[in-house]
């Protein structure tokens, strides 16, 4: 660790370093110890706090959002919907609107509400996909609502993880360890978010094929799962770290 290149790259954000955030600076680098693997696994504390890292990130991906986002004219096509590229280019646009109107509630009511807020709105929209596909498939049931019923149900599945699953397990991954596990805790998170990605991406097609029309009740029951593990599992962290 250079103390020296740590404050030139800090001088560069700021015009001056104090004379005692250089002190500081030394303090804590000299007294900082960086946890191994098997430091971080042997804690009880911080396995915990790995475990649920490990878990939100899983949460995160295996919810299906990468799919969805990138199937959802093919979704919404396949419920009848009218126009599904106007559909797709609304469904953006409300992703980004809640985004801005969730980020400064993360402090005000907490990671753990709007995580669990969040999936339970991912379990209904998902329910309302379902519901959509099979009666677009059957006689009994079919009819023009199916269309509309697909849209809020995309609508809500994707307030439900921008509010929710889409920015809290990044944050949390910054609260749940102190600064030595930090950076090994991160790339474990980070790699398991990763791979989740990948795995939901490269089974998307198989299981929709195989499972048409009942494939989002699969993936509702894994966003109801992650609900249950997070009011389970998952600490409050604000104002805590």
């Amino acid at each position: 660790q250079d103390q020296s290149a740590a404050l030139s790259a800090l001088s560069k954000y700021r015009r001056k370093v104090s004379k005692e955030e250089e002190e500081s600076l030394h303090l804590e680098m000299v007294s900082q110890k960086i946890l191994g693997l098997m430091e971080l696994v042997s804690d009880p504390g911080h396995r915990l706090a790995l475990v649920v890292g490990i878990g939100l990130h899983a949460a995160q991906q295996l919810s299906a959002i990468n799919a969805v986002l990138s199937y959802t004219p093919d979704i919404f096509k396949q419920a009848n919907v009218d126009s599904p590229v106007t559909a797709t280019v609304a469904t953006g646009s409300v992703n980004v609107a809640v985004v801005l109107i969730a980020a400064p509630l993360t402090d005000k009511l907490g990671r753990r509400l709007l995580m669990w807020v969040g999936l339970l709105m991912m379990v209904i929209a998902y329910g309302g996909l379902a519901i959509s596909q099979i009666c677009s498939q059957g006689d009994q049931c079919a009819g023009s609502w199916t269309g509309p019923v697909a849209m809020a149900s995309v609508f809500l599945f994707i307030s439900g993880f921008a509010g929710g699953a889409g920015s809290i397990p990044w944050l949390m991954v910054g609260e749940l360890f102190v600064v030595e596990a930090r950076g090994k805790a991160s790339s474990i998170c980070v790699g398991v978010n990763w791979i989740c990605s990948l795995v939901t991406l490269f089974t998307y097609e198989s299981i929709q094929s195989g499972m048409y029309p009942y494939t989002f009740l699969l993936y509702m029951g894994i966003v109801l799962l992650s609900l249950v593990f997070v009011i389970l599992f998952m600490p409050e962290t604000r104002l805590k770290s």
